[in-house]
């Protein structure tokens, strides 16, 4: 309830001082003053959202209904706590249900860690094919370490899986990461 007021406070303020803009009563300076603040009290809701929403999920609440509504770096750091066992306990599988909600918004970093879980089998079915995949789709976004993984995995893959991975990653961006 804290957070939806909070949350609610940072709308009236951003409502409030719109109509000033509009009927210029305000300088720009203590528009600009005021947005500002508007936006920081906005990140603080977001992070005490955040907050609470770990806290759900350490206390053992299912919110992967929820995950959807998430940032993608939430969504990864959830699945990186997972699978690192920060805060919530060590679980391969759920990491790679949060992470998959994060990949599927183009988190980077989420492609990156799918990459090593498809790699070793740990939370999903061991699967070189989507390793190499995932690598270098992480690649193409921008993680250099991912470049290394992704020739390393490929050394597992016949020429044809590799003309298979390669295709998959491309469709995985033509969807958008609606279909990775």
């Amino acid at each position: 309830m804290k957070c939806l007021l909070s949350w609610l406070k940072g709308i009236s303020a951003l409502l409030f001082f719109l109509p000033a803009i509009s009927y210029g009563q305000q300088d720009s300076g203590s528009i600009f003053e005021q947005y500002v603040q508007t936006l920081e009290t906005m990140e603080r809701v977001t992070a005490a959202r955040e907050n609470a929403v770990l806290g759900l999920i350490e206390q053992g609440y299912a919110v992967s209904e929820a995950g959807g509504n998430l940032s993608p770096e939430f969504q990864f750091d959830i699945g990186q706590r997972y699978f690192y066992g920060d805060r919530l306990p060590k679980n391969s599988v759920e990491a790679a249900k949060w992470l998959n909600l994060a990949a599927q918004n183009s988190s980077t970093e989420a492609f990156h860690l799918l990459g090593f879980l498809y790699q070793s089998g740990e939370g999903v079915p061991q699967n070189y094919l989507k390793s190499y995949v995932y690598f270098s789709i992480a690649a193409a976004l921008g993680k250099n370490d991912a470049v290394s993984q992704r020739d390393s995995a490929s050394m597992r893959l016949t020429p044809e899986q590799l003309d298979l991975g390669q295709a998959m990653a491309d469709q995985c961006f033509e969807s958008s990461f609606d279909n990775c």
